[in-house]
Formats: C-alpha cells, structure tokens, sequence
C-alpha cells in the first residue's frame, strides 16, 4: 500500500499555522522519508500497512495506535508552549479608516519524536536516523510548515526505561517558532453585532445589556 504523499489540511480542531499542525505535518514528512529513504533493505522502512511496515509511526494522541511495544516506535507530539510580545498591545497593523485590527504575536513550541525500541543498538540508530532527518531538512520546515525559523535540533542519550527493563528510549526535538496574527474588532463593530441580533431578538434583557455597553 503507497504511502499517503498529502499533507495533513487544517481544519477548526488543527487549523492551520498552529504548533498542532506542524505536529501533523511532521508525522506525513517523517512517514513519507521512511517510506523513500535508503536502499531496499533499510531497516527502518515505512508502509501504511502496519504489518509491512518495519517501525511504527503515530502521535501520542492517537488512543487507537498499535504501536507500543509491536516493533521500533517513533511516537510524535508537540512540546511545550510559550508565547512573547513582538510590539506593545500586539499590535501588527491598525488604521483609522478600518474597522478592525490585525494582532500579532510570536509562538515558540517544540516537536518531540519518541523513540521506543526493543534492544539499546535499535533505539540509538532510529533515534540518529531522525536526528538526521531533522537536520536534513530544518531549512525547508519553515517554508513547508509557516514557521519563522527552526532555532535548534537536540537529540537526548538512549536511556533503558524505568517501568520495563526490556525497552530502550530516546527523543529528537527540534524548536521553532511561528508568528500568530489574528483580526480584532473594534468596540464599534461589536456594538453594531449585538445591535443586529436585538433587532432579531426583541428580548428587554438583551436591551438592557446593550444600552448597558453602550454608554461604557
């Protein structure tokens, strides 16, 4: 079975330009190398059908995935977020002739990829292998996956795990950071909304709140 070649498209759960996504896109471009990379005998190859494929790949947000423990995992999810003014108030873009007004902020987050091996050799070498991977490509993420920039790839030491002495761990990051812009209505805008929706309702209530806003 091909491996699927699309990209993930954003949707109201994962929309576009938000570390969620680049989450998804990570695991299509991971599963897409895996698939092409390296001769015929690659240890590591890449195939939808989970029985043919020679490692597992998934997010750890998938409570449905056969992966733990089947064969060599790669499980993929975003790391921490922070966020960080770039102008006072946010503001990107503001007229007195328009009615609303573009905000902006800077986003910095994290991909994770957790390697999950049955013996220390395996997990060393699928962990380098994405390693790899990831440096091939962090001047293309940015341009594929609406980042800024890519600001640094790690790679953690292979560690036996502390609950099953029989599984090997190891996790390849790689940090970026993305720019939020949003559009912020004007208290005019607002007013004129709820204006519209008495006008629909009648409700006294609703009235009284209004007038309420209004005279703020």
């Amino acid at each position: 079975m091909p491996v699927e070649r699309t990209l993930p498209v954003g949707h109201q759960y994962t929309p576009y330009n938000t570390p969620y996504h680049v989450v998804q896109l990570s695991v299509a471009l991971l599963k897409a190398t895996l698939h092409e990379i390296g001769p015929d005998n690659y240890p590591f190859r890449y195939y939808d059908d989970f029985d043919k494929s020679k490692v597992a790949i998934d997010t750890v947000y998938n409570k449905e995935a056969r992966i733990i423990g089947n064969k060599p995992t790669i499980a993929i999810a975003r790391g921490a977020l922070s966020s960080n003014p770039t102008v006072l108030g946010d503001r990107g873009h503001e007229s007195m002739f328009q009615d609303k007004a573009i905000k902006t902020n800077i986003v910095q987050s994290s991909v994770d990829y957790r390697v999950v091996c049955r013996t220390h050799a395996e997990a060393e070498m699928l962990s380098n292998e994405i390693y790899n991977f990831l440096v091939a490509c962090r001047t293309r993420f940015p341009e594929i996956m609406g980042l800024v920039q890519v600001t640094g790839i790690n790679l953690s030491p292979v560690q036996q795990s502390e609950q099953d002495d029989k599984i090997y761990l190891s996790t390849a990051q790689f940090n970026f950071v993305m720019q939020y812009r949003w559009i912020e209505a004007k208290k005019d805008d607002i007013i004129k909304s709820f204006h519209l929706f008495l006008r629909c309702q009648e409700s006294d209530k609703e009235r009284e709140i209004y007038n309420e806003v209004k005279e703020e």
